[in-house]
């Protein structure tokens, strides 16, 4: 049987972002995966940060998160 596709989910970050609302999907889509046949899991989302440009996105409780497009 062939592995699920990879689904890729876009994350928006914008100055003053509340953090809980960034990493808490962010760790529901992390941690959806299933085993391989070997036991090894195959993760079901990829995970990428966009913002108005690539970098330091500063929270709004002040951790900085990187954009990566």
């Amino acid at each position: 049987m062939a592995e699920p596709e990879v689904r890729r989910v876009a994350v928006v970050l914008f100055d003053g972002f509340t953090v809980l609302d960034v990493y808490g999907p962010v760790q529901a889509f992390a941690s959806t995966r299933i085993p391989r046949p070997d036991g090894s899991p195959h993760r079901l989302f990829e995970i990428v940060t966009v913002a108005e440009k690539a970098g330091p996105i500063k929270s709004g409780e002040g951790p900085t998160t990187h954009a990566d497009y």
